[in-house]
């Protein structure tokens, strides 16, 4: 039980981080274009500058001494860093699912937690832009 616990915190967390980062890049349609170029690869796989932000997004929150930080601005080894931790992210996901561990109960529960607290957050989002407009 302590462990759903852990992991919907999490969850919550991150669809907050996913809110914020989502709306921003998504009021910008070349952003978008931008967002699905291809700056590594790796067997069988690649990482987008998308997953990038991301992952800066994820550092950022830890550490708010960092919120202006962009990956550009990174020196190479930094990005490189940055560019693995991606792929370890990837390549676990990946291993994970083979695994059928995304058909595990807790696993079920918190999608379905983190999904319905997205499209709260994406509603209220939507409501309080009608409401500027």
């Amino acid at each position: 039980m302590k462990q759903l616990k852990i992991i919907f915190y999490l969850i919550i967390h991150l669809s907050i981080l996913s809110c914020r980062s989502l709306d921003t890049s998504l009021q910008n349609s070349q952003n978008l274009q931008d967002d699905q170029k291809i700056i590594a690869t790796y067997s069988n796989g690649v990482v987008k500058i998308i997953d990038v932000k991301i992952e800066m997004e994820k550092i950022i929150a830890k550490n708010n001494k960092l919120k202006n930080l962009k990956f550009e601005s990174l020196n190479s080894e930094l990005q490189k860093v940055i560019i693995q931790e991606v792929v370890i992210n990837k390549l676990a996901s990946k291993k994970a699912k083979q695994n059928g561990l995304d058909k595990h109960p807790d696993y079920q529960m918190a999608i379905n937690l983190f999904e319905n607290e997205l499209l709260k957050q994406k509603l209220f989002i939507e409501i309080a832009n009608k409401v500027k407009s």
